[in-house]
This record gives C-alpha cells, sequence and structure tokens, in this order.
C-alpha cells in the first residue's frame, strides 16, 4: 500500500527558502588584463592593484603598486610600495617642438633635460641608452649616488624611465624609482610584478645600488668638499672645510669687525673657529675666526661689473684696496678681481693691519662673492704674528672657491 508522507508546511517552507537561498549567485571571472586594456578589478596580483586616470572623456586603467595613500589625479598616479615609488602620467605636456616628435625622440629629450646638467649634483651618474620595450614603447635606466651630509656616507637611486604609445594613440610615461635607504626584501617582487603587467624586462638587480656604492671613490676634490661643513646663504652654498667649528661664542667679535659695514644682516652671520680652541686657547685676543655674512647694496653689482674688461675689473680691485686701507689705518693689503664662474664675480683682499671699529689689529682677508647688488662675504682673521696666517688664508680661499649655486 502507497502511503503518502505529509510534509508539516513549516518544513515545506523552509525547504522552497532554502532551495532558492541555494543557488549559487555566478560571479563574472576577471581575467588578469594586459598593459593598455582598461580593466578594473582584478585582484590577482600581490602587489599592484588598480587606478583610474581620465584624459578628456577617456578613462586609463592601470596597475600600480598597492599604496592606501596614494596619490591620483586626473592624469597622474605616484604610488610607493616597499621601497619602489612609481609614477605613472597619462598624455604628460610637451612643447609645440617636443609633442610632434616620436615616442623614442621623447624619451631621449626627457632625459637630457633631466639629467644635463646634474654632474655636478650626483656622483657617478650613469644613463643607459635607450631600448626597445616590445611595440609599444622605449625605456632607460638611469643610476646615481648622493652625498648625505649628517651620516657622511654616499646612497644610490636608480631609476627607470619608460614610454609607452598605445594603439589608439594615447601616451603613458611610468617612471619607476629605488632608493637604497628603502630597498627591503619585497622591492623585487614589486617590480617583478610591473614586469609581468607591462610585458617588459626591467633591468633592476637587489643588489647593484649596494654594489654601485661599495666600489665608489671619490676624487680629491669631492672627498674633501664631503668633508667639509655646508653654509647656506642667500641663493648659494659654500663649504667650510675640517678642522673648523661653529663658534657662535665669538659671535660679538664677528659683530665688532663688521659693525662699521652697512646691509649686513645680523641675524644671519656664520662664525667658525679652528676645532679644539678651547684646549688651546683662551683668550679671545688669540683665536682665528673665520666670518661668513651676506651684506646687500655693496655699491657696485655683478651687472655693473659684468660690464668691465680685465682691466677695469683689476682697476676696480685696486680701489677697493685703497679704501679698505683708509677705513683701517695701517693695513697693508692686495686686491684682485676676477669673474666667478656660474655666480658672478670675485674680489679678493688679503694682508696685515685689519682692524675692527675697536683697538684690535689682525692679520687675515676679505674675499667677496658679488652676485646680483649683494656681496657674499668670507672673513678671515689671526692675531698678527700669530704664524698661522697661511693656514687661515688656505682655508678661506677653500670657502671662496667650493662656492656654488644652490640646487
Amino acid at each position: 500500500m502507497n502511503k503518502k508522507i505529509m510534509m508539516p508546511a513549516c518544513i515545506l517552507f523552509t525547504a522552497i527558502i532554502l532551495s532558492a537561498c541555494g543557488k549559487k549567485e555566478e560571479v563574472p571571472v576577471i581575467e588578469k588584463p594586459a598593459f593598455g586594456e582598461d580593466v578594473a578589478g582584478y585582484t590577482g596580483f600581490t602587489h599592484l592593484k588598480d587606478y583610474t586616470l581620465k584624459s578628456g572623456d577617456k578613462e586609463t586603467v592601470l596597475y600600480l603598486p598597492i599604496d592606501e595613500k596614494a596619490y591620483v589625479g586626473n592624469t597622474t598616479a605616484i604610488a610607493n610600495k616597499d621601497g619602489v615609488e612609481c609614477e605613472a602620467n597619462l598624455n604628460p605636456l610637451y612643447s609645440d617642438e617636443v609633442k610632434n616628435k616620436s615616442v623614442d625622440e621623447r624619451l631621449v629629450y626627457t632625459l637630457e633635460r633631466d639629467y644635463r646638467d646634474k654632474a655636478s649634483e650626483y656622483s657617478d651618474l650613469s644613463v643607459d641608452k635607450i631600448a626597445g620595450l616590445g611595440d609599444l614603447g622605449y625605456g632607460a635606466g638611469v643610476s646615481y649616488l648622493i652625498f648625505d651630509d649628517p651620516s657622511k656616507s654616499y646612497y644610490g637611486q636608480w631609476v627607470d624611465h619608460m614610454m609607452f604609445e598605445l594603439s589608439d594613440g594615447r601616451i603613458i610615461n611610468i617612471t619607476l624609482k629605488v632608493d637604497s635607504r628603502n630597498e627591503n626584501e619585497n622591492t623585487e617582487a614589486v617590480i617583478g610584478e610591473l614586469e609581468d603587467y607591462l610585458s617588459v624586462d626591467i633591468p633592476y638587480d637587489p643588489g647593484m645600488l649596494k654594489a654601485k656604492i661599495d666600489g665608489y671613490e671619490p676624487d680629491a676634490d669631492e672627498a674633501k668638499k664631503n668633508d667639509s661643513t655646508p653654509v647656506e646663504m642667500g641663493d648659494i652654498v659654500m663649504y667650510v672645510p675640517r678642522g673648523f667649528e661653529a663658534g657662535s661664542t665669538y659671535a660679538n667679535l664677528a659683530n665688532n669687525f663688521i659693525s662699521s659695514m652697512a646691509g649686513v644682516d645680523k641675524g644671519d652671520i656664520k662664525v667658525f673657529i679652528p676645532e679644539n680652541l678651547f684646549e688651546e686657547k683662551q683668550n679671545e685676543d688669540d683665536i682665528d675666526v673665520i666670518i661668513i655674512f651676506k651684506q646687500d647694496d655693496v655699491g657696485f653689482s655683478g651687472g655693473e661689473m659684468g660690464k668691465y674688461n680685465d682691466g677695469e675689473l683689476s682697476t676696480l680691485a685696486q680701489y677697493l684696496t685703497r679704501t679698505m686701507e683708509q677705513v683701517m689705518p695701517g693695513s697693508r693689503l692686495n686686491g684682485k678681481a676676477e669673474r666667478k664662474q656660474d655666480i658672478g664675480y670675485g674680489i679678493k683682499l688679503d694682508g696685515t693691519g685689519l682692524s675692527d671699529n675697536g683697538n684690535h689689529k689682525y692679520d687675515g682677508a676679505i674675499y667677496y662673492i658679488i652676485r646680483g647688488n649683494s656681496a657674499y662675504m668670507i672673513v678671515g682673521i689671526t692675531p698678527p704674528g700669530s704664524g698661522r696666517l697661511d693656514k687661515l688664508l688656505e682655508a678661506v680661499n677653500y670657502i671662496y672657491d667650493s662656492a656654488e649655486l644652490k640646487k
């Protein structure tokens, strides 16, 4: 006999609900996008995520390092992860002369613009020849060293410039930068995923910056500058050689010496004295002092001096020498004026009998670096007959010769 099985209504209702809820909602699977495909939402990368840039009505999706604090503008994204700084620019602006050039010519222009004048700022600068990146673009690597004054050591940076032109005409510049101070165990993996996504070979090796640092030997001039103390004033920087230290205790002596000079910013006077002074000399009348300061409106300008020939510059130096000897009765000075490359002009006065506004007399030097309407002054003084004048003049000349425009 057939028996009907009666299902309670509540169980039947529950079964219907479970049947409805038990259906798996199909989630579309996003395939790994190729570079140039504007597909957002792919999560298969470990170190990259999607960023959307926009130029006009067209959106461009790029996969760059995961960075919760990334900068994303309309046409620019900058993301940092595990020592890799990645900057992407969509349809970057160029001058009319450059924008009509091919991609490889634009890259050559970019490298020349960014690194042509960097030889004095970077050490061991190396710019690779540009190479093709498949069918879409070109790239070139750059590496260099920078001296860090607080730690008295070098660090390295490697920059990879890549420029692509997609089939629809979009231009995408991607620049990678790795700093040796920020490299870690994941740096290579981040770059590896970028290689995979972009379908290019990126010439990064995890040991290359350390090898560059370890293998670099600065020349004598660079080594001496590295061992010096930088002094920034106005728009120039000078370097005080090793053997001198800041001596603010003697600021009053410096103020006395330059108190008669007009246009001096008394709040920005740098004073240096020989190291270990307090172990050797306790008497303020028996010390060597270097004073660096800026004087405005000195009565002549770099623009005026630019009109002088060599003979007229020599006449100016003689005039200043006589003037200073009148201001400092009993002094005997030698004067010289010269052109100072990239900065302006220089005037060098040195000798004996230099005096402050009191009764103190010194041997030493007063050097001017003329730029615009201002003079950057380097004054070195030592007591008469101290036997240290030659050493002091060597230091003053070094500071004068080291002066350069701020980077």
